[in-house]
């Protein structure tokens, strides 16, 4: 294509059209290189303005960052997924401890406090066809083993809500 039509064909393109061929010089003939950058002398787009709009695009390629973090990565295996995973864990170690351990030794000592007072209900048992009679100390035996895990999930769900909040 001979330079005079290639200068006619960028006088009828935007600047950012302009600005998108200019990114990648390489792409271009010498004439469509010459051409181009004649017609951005001829609307005084300088320099600046190019690497300007090259850092927005290389910006906006830029993988999504959430809350802070390291940028996401896109994991072509699972084994890189898990790599990931435990790079973090290894990073913010103490993080999740603060965070965890409070929730982990409550919940460890209701469900263990539960079953214990369960089995100190139970050793009072009779056993066989008598066990019909008790129908209140199985009750609380069972309400006893409940309440150490709704006590754990309370402690785990609490922690985490704290957590959740900005």
């Amino acid at each position: 294509m001979p330079i005079h039509d290639l200068a006619v064909a960028y006088q009828t393109k935007t600047d950012e059209e302009l600005l998108h061929l200019a990114e990648n010089p390489e792409q271009l003939t010498p004439e469509a290189h010459s051409a181009l950058k004649s017609e951005l002398a001829n609307r005084r787009i300088d320099s600046d303005a190019r690497s300007n709009v090259r850092e927005e695009n290389e910006e906006s390629k830029r993988p999504q960052r959430i809350s802070g973090t390291q940028p996401l990565r896109e994991s072509g295996s699972v084994s890189e997924f898990v790599s990931e995973v435990l790079r973090v864990y290894h990073v913010h170690f103490w993080l999740f401890v603060r965070l965890i351990a409070p929730a982990v030794v409550i919940g460890y000592v209701a469900i263990v406090g539960g079953r214990h007072e369960g089995q100190e209900i139970a050793r009072h048992l009779p056993r066989g066809f008598e066990l019909i009679g008790h129908e209140t100390e199985v009750f609380e035996l069972f309400v006893a083993k409940v309440a150490g895990v709704l006590v754990s999930w309370m402690a785990f769900s609490f922690r985490s809500a704290l957590f959740a909040q900005p």
